[in-house]
């Protein structure tokens, strides 16, 4: 236990102190815990708020002593987070409960620069959101930048026993705030112990929960001719293009691959399709082949049906979400990239604020110095998520291509099963013995 630790610079700077201190004991205690996993510690600081009042701060790690952690996931209202926190907290196997948060608008502000905030409730609607009250959970999961103040709040009203499990690329990028950050490589973050990193976002699609799907559109592929080829459309995005005649020239190669396999094309819409790519498609692929679009108020969506019946799938390669599910099922999947657009004024500023932060200036003896100016500051930018690396999307093609899970748009059609992306028991081992908890719970 410490009690007011460096009290000359406490007295100046109370809060920063105890954020170093805790770091510091933290990162020694840890490389400690991993070398005798077996060895549960806690470590307990005793300091003063500015007013005077005593204040008792807990950080535990190492081995896990008790029943099983109780979870809560904290849900920002966007599915894709929702899932994917879902998925770890099954994947882990232990009890959990959802907690639903509910943000004014304006609250989008603090996304420019949410790492630079203390662990607050700023811009949480209380009033229609689940409350968030003692018992405190012994494990969080959050997805998504909007939630990650949220947790850190949520382990400070637990005095530090809470432990935090982030992921997502927004709320991910400070690894050192969380207990466990998981995040896809290609996002470009620099290792970091606390980081587990993926080939591609946790998802949980299984060919059983895809044939359970199947039963609810029995008349989907309507008795069409094997190989039933189906095409997941993406769209435009700040960073990729994807015109009304790029959707035509690939309709007419997907036309041509067909005709060579003696199968049939089901092209699928997504929301960020649009009405334009979907009349280009309709046009070069009607009346042979089906285009599937997708209708913001349709009340079921037979995106994951068509999954589940396509011997072949194909998939626009912007799409992280839609490349991660096609390739978690086993099926011959092939990517089709879109071309980049040019970078911005911002992308370019940020690619040298990384750069800068990267660098490694030498001294006057010719070995690397320790940061300090200029490259601090950029560190510090990173770390507090106003500046990000760019997804390198053709990482991810190339290591899904590279493991035998996927193929370049172009080459020849071949039926048959491939390895599949499965990811989340891997993860939930690695963040068990990250946290120091052990299979027998």
């Amino acid at each position: 236990e410490i009690t007011n630790p460096d009290q000359s610079y406490a007295a100046e700077n109370p809060h920063a102190c105890l954020k170093q201190t805790i770091n510091r004991w933290m990162s020694h205690l840890e490389s400690i815990g991993a070398r005798y996993p077996a060895i549960h510690w806690k470590l307990a600081f005793h300091t003063k708020t500015p007013k005077g009042i005593p204040r008792r701060f807990i950080r535990c790690g190492g081995h896990w002593i008790g029943s099983p952690p109780r979870i809560w996931i904290l849900s920002d209202g966007k599915v894709g987070h929702t899932t994917q926190s879902e998925v770890l907290a099954k994947s882990l196997g232990w009890p959990y409960e959802i907690k639903q948060l509910r943000f004014y608008g304006w609250h989008k502000i603090q996304k420019l620069v949410w790492g630079l905030f203390p662990p607050n409730m700023i811009g949480v609607d209380r009033a229609h959101s689940s409350p968030l009250c003692p018992p405190w959970p012994d494990l969080v999961i959050s997805t998504g930048w909007r939630p990650a103040p949220i947790a850190r709040w949520i382990r400070e009203q637990s005095r530090g026993k809470t432990r935090l499990i982030q992921l997502g690329r927004k709320g991910g990028c400070s690894a050192d705030l969380f207990d466990v950050v998981i995040t896809p490589s290609y996002y470009g973050f620099p290792p970091h112990p606390h980081r587990i990193e993926t080939v591609a976002p946790l998802n949980e699609l299984t060919q059983d929960s895809l044939d359970r799907v199947k039963q609810r559109w029995p008349n989907l592929f309507d008795n069409a001719p094997h190989p039933r080829i189906v095409f997941v459309v993406g769209g435009a995005t700040a960073r990729f293009k994807f015109t009304p005649d790029m959707a035509r020239t690939i309709g007419g190669q997907l036309k041509q691959l067909a005709q060579k396999c003696h199968g049939k094309i089901f092209a699928v819409t997504s929301p960020r399709t649009g009405k334009d790519l979907s009349h280009a498609l309709e046009s070069t692929l009607l009346p042979e082949h089906f285009v599937h679009k997708w209708e913001p108020n349709q009340p079921d969506n037979p995106y994951f049906a068509y999954l589940g019946g396509a011997d072949v799938i194909i998939v626009t390669g912007e799409s992280e979400s839609m490349l991660a599910e096609a390739a978690s099922l086993g099926k011959p999947v092939y990517i089709v990239p879109l071309p980049e657009n040019s970078p911005t004024w911002k992308v370019r500023l940020s690619e040298k604020i990384i750069q800068r932060a990267q660098s490694q200036p030498l001294n006057k003896r010719g070995t690397a110095r320790p940061q300090q100016g200029l490259e601090r500051l950029c560190a510090r930018l990173i770390r507090a998520g106003l500046v990000q690396p760019r997804r390198n999307l053709t990482m991810l093609h190339d290591s899904l291509i590279k493991n035998g899970i996927a193929r370049p748009f172009g080459e020849p059609i071949t039926n048959g099963t491939r390895p599949q992306l499965k990811e989340t028991e891997t993860v939930a081992r690695k963040v068990k013995a990250t946290l120091g908890i052990f299979d027998h719970l």
